[in-house]
């Protein structure tokens, strides 16, 4: 059980069917799947090591849907950050989880400033939007003009994601789950998702 898994079987059974639609932007699942290996490639061509991680601040979109996918097909590891944290709070998450990339959005760009010079482990910012990205930010789209690469398949307990928790009694904790948890919660999504409503 690997978390890219679901991706390759719909690349391969319905490569032309719709995979995301976000505004203007539709892609199917063929498409979808080139993406993501190209945005693995551009991971790695940013000196993310196997195993590395990758924190996104940002609301959802089909960038996010790709992240999520392209962090693990480069044999890397998401770190999502909730939206609703304060900058101390998200810094406090970067630092812990040792990020080296940052994937943000318009909505949180302001934050930058404000995380700037506190994060060691930081190297690079991944401008999630649009418009020219910021000063000192790499802009997603020219991530995914790398060649692609083959998925690295993290197998069962390797590990794909951290995730960290509310921190209501004290800091945030970072709860480490492997592409067999992720994998597996999705099949039980995917199974209540198909039980008849009465």
């Amino acid at each position: 059980m690997y978390v890219t898994q679901g991706l390759r079987r719909a690349a391969q059974i319905k490569p032309n069917g719709t995979a995301t639609i976000y505004h203007n932007r539709r892609h199917t699942w063929r498409e979808t799947e080139d993406r993501v290996a190209r945005l693995a490639a551009g991971l790695l061509k940013l000196g993310l090591p196997s195993g590395g991680r990758a924190a996104i601040l940002a609301l959802n979109s089909d960038r996010y849907f790709e992240y999520l996918l392209a962090v693990p097909n480069a044999g890397c590891v998401v770190v999502p950050i909730n939206i609703r944290l304060a900058a101390p709070e998200i810094a406090y998450i970067l630092e812990d989880s040792g990020a080296e990339v940052l994937f943000i959005d318009d909505r949180f760009v302001p934050l930058v400033d404000a995380l700037k010079g506190k994060i060691e482990t930081l190297r690079e910012t991944v401008f999630l939007g649009d418009g020219v990205p910021p000063a000192c930010m790499c802009a997603y789209e020219d991530l995914i003009s790398a060649p692609r690469i083959a998925d690295a398949i993290g197998a069962n307990d390797d590990l794909a994601g951290t995730f960290y928790t509310g921190g209501t009694t004290g800091k945030a904790k970072g709860v480490m789950l492997s592409h067999r948890n992720l994998a597996t919660n999705a099949a039980n999504v995917r199974a209540v998702d198909r039980q008849p409503s009465w």
